[in-house]
């Protein structure tokens, strides 16, 4: 993933298969999944350096900070690492992992 072109973490994801971006606010997009099992305004649960992040969106994340991410479409491809069991989950939607860089490394 190359983001030394990009501020936004949604320009790395613009274009993948089954990722639509949703203007959230000002300059900034969340990242939906819309597949066959998801509605297309479904927002997937947000992991960073394997901690649960509540109600954030991927340009919370500014993209030059990021080492490498992982996208799970649905419950049956992610990870049991990255599951919840709150009742509260958006599972159903797809969970995006964002492992961030060690600072001081380029």
């Amino acid at each position: 993933m190359n983001t030394k072109l990009t501020l936004r973490l949604s320009d790395v994801l613009r274009g993948q298969r089954g990722v639509y971006l949703l203007r959230v606010a000002a300059g900034s997009y969340g990242v939906r999944f819309s597949s066959f099992q998801s509605r297309r305004n479904c927002a997937p649960e947000i992991w960073i350096d394997g901690q649960r992040a509540r109600g954030m969106e991927v340009d919370d994340i500014p993209a030059n900070t990021v080492e490498a991410i992982e996208l799970y479409r649905s419950s049956a491809t992610t990870p049991f690492q990255f599951t919840v069991a709150d009742g509260a989950s958006t599972q159903r939607c797809g969970t995006i992992v964002i492992w961030t860089r060690v600072p001081g490394t380029p």
